[in-house]
């Protein structure tokens, strides 16, 4: 029982920091569609949170398969994806994602603690931009506001991160 209270408290105190961190941008005048995938309660409650507050509409996925079957039947303007998942990994999901008329274009972010390789086999399968976990929520934002943005205006995400596609 401690172990469930005390993993609660610190994604309250995780929580906390967030929301003084975010503020909402005014500048969104239409929600955009984030689908956060990870097998991570924690995280998907953080990034969840994250760009809730931001003003983006979120939709979470707990493994592959079900991330597979959000994609393919809803229009997200980005996808955040862990590769290291149950049911279908990460890699999976992005070919899935990649080869479907319906989410083709969608720009796809994996964040996941796989070592490089897994990285660099995430971008060959047609992620847009690997992040390494941890990874801080700041550097997030600003790869989603850069994918987001770039989808306006038609044109190359100019992304921070470690590892992205060319």
């Amino acid at each position: 029982m401690y172990v469930f209270a005390s993993c609660f408290q610190r994604l309250e105190e995780i929580s906390v920091g967030l929301r003084r961190q975010c503020t909402y941008d005014h500048g969104v005048t239409a929600v955009t569609r984030v689908l956060v995938v990870d097998d991570n309660e924690d995280s998907r409650a953080i990034y969840s949170e994250m760009l809730s507050l931001a003003g983006h509409g979120v939709i979470t996925a707990a493994d592959g398969e079900e991330a597979i079957a959000y994609a393919l039947r809803i229009p997200f303007d980005l996808i955040i994806l862990d590769l290291c998942l149950p049911k279908v990994d990460g890699i999976r999901v992005i070919k899935e994602v990649r080869s479907s008329p319906v989410a083709r274009e969608t720009p796809i972010v994996t964040v996941s603690a796989g070592d490089e390789l897994m990285h660099r086999e995430a971008l060959a399968a047609g992620a847009d931009l690997a992040l390494q976990k941890p990874c801080l929520p700041e550097e997030l934002r600003e790869a989603v506001t850069a994918f987001l943005n770039a989808d306006r205006r038609r044109e190359p995400a100019a992304a921070c991160g470690r590892t992205k596609r060319s």
